[in-house]
């Protein structure tokens, strides 16, 4: 896979779809804003691209659902406030009203024809993106502590084990609703671009006593893992990338491929994102990948015509 993620549609659609031929991408990873416009969609397909649409789990409804109709019981921390943090805002994670409305919204999209699904904010609450390398495990506030979800904990043998628990089982149930309606749908999950032992507070690693992320177990249900390797914008160095990638591989033991996804521009900080550390980005996640490569996103690639001009150069020498 070597995928560009969009979140709307283009006005020269015809255009766009020639310039991502043009640069080897064989996948158009696209936002659900975007399925509305079957020309689109059409194009895509029609020079022979794959259309994977990104599938939000646990982000709460924007102000525009909500106005439409859209409920959700918020997370919690453990002192009752809601799990806000500037625009991330979670549903709690055993709201099942609203997974069922989430389920329902993936069989309507992968009705559509699409080749794949990924599911994002797969996970608990956490604005990852801000998390610096230096950040003590004790920072890292955990959810949900409302009373459905505090009984449930009581349930488990520790609150890592449960909030796995709840993420593994609402990402099967996410691919099952998906292959209800189109069989031969692959489908994908976004992961936190933390290796399996960093932030670790005496529970385990963040990925997995914060955000509830199993490598193993997801891997048992989805056709690849997607972690998104945004190094800059965690202040992170180039060789991070691999660190990450070989990490998530043998945590699960090779058993799927990781295709990860790397950011073009800068994004969370006023460091600009140099232009030969985004191709050193590059070439690193298409040394340890197993699957493919992401791009974040295709309108900083658009922008910039060096950006266009690396990774054109780089899928060629990768066999593109």
């Amino acid at each position: 896979m070597f995928a560009v993620k969009i979140y709307s549609v283009p006005n020269d659609i015809e255009g766009t779809v020639q310039a991502w031929a043009d640069l080897g991408f064989d996948t158009i990873m696209t936002g659900r804003e975007c399925l509305s416009n079957s020309v689109f969609l059409k194009k895509i397909h029609e020079a022979g691209m794959k259309l994977s649409v990104v599938e939000p789990v646990f982000l709460a409804p924007s102000e525009a659902e909500i106005s439409h109709g859209a409920t959700y019981d918020k997370a919690l921390f453990r002192d009752g406030t809601a799990a806000v943090d500037d625009w991330v805002r979670f549903v709690c994670p055993t709201d099942e009203k609203w997974l069922s409305s989430v389920y329902e919204r993936i069989k309507k999209d992968a009705s559509l024809g699409v080749d794949y699904l990924t599911f994002d904010f797969a996970r608990f609450f956490l604005f990852w993106e801000m998390v610096l390398p230096e950040t003590p495990p004790s920072a890292l506030k955990k959810t949900c502590y409302c009373l459905r979800c505090r009984k449930a904990m009581e349930a488990n043998t520790s609150e890592t084990e449960w909030r796995k628990k709840v993420v593994t089982q609402a990402v099967r149930n996410c691919v099952e609703a998906a292959k209800s309606v189109n069989t031969s749908v692959k489908t994908g999950v976004h992961i936190v671009p933390w290796k399996t032992d960093m932030f670790d507070d005496g529970a385990g690693g963040a990925l997995e006593s914060v955000l509830g992320q199993d490598l193993r177990a997801l891997s048992e249900s989805v056709d690849f893992l997607a972690p998104m390797t945004y190094h800059h914008m965690i202040h992170q160095n180039t060789a991070y990338i691999g660190e990450v990638i070989q990490n998530h591989r043998a945590f699960i033991n090779d058993r799927i491929p990781v295709v990860p996804s790397v950011q073009v521009k800068e994004l969370y900080r006023n460091d600009v994102l140099p232009r030969e550390e985004f191709a050193e980005a590059l070439r690193t996640a298409l040394k340890f990948s197993t699957g493919g490569v992401s791009f974040y996103q295709w309108s900083d690639i658009e922008e910039s015509p060096e950006s266009f001009r690396i990774i054109k150069e780089e899928l060629e020498r990768y066999g593109r």
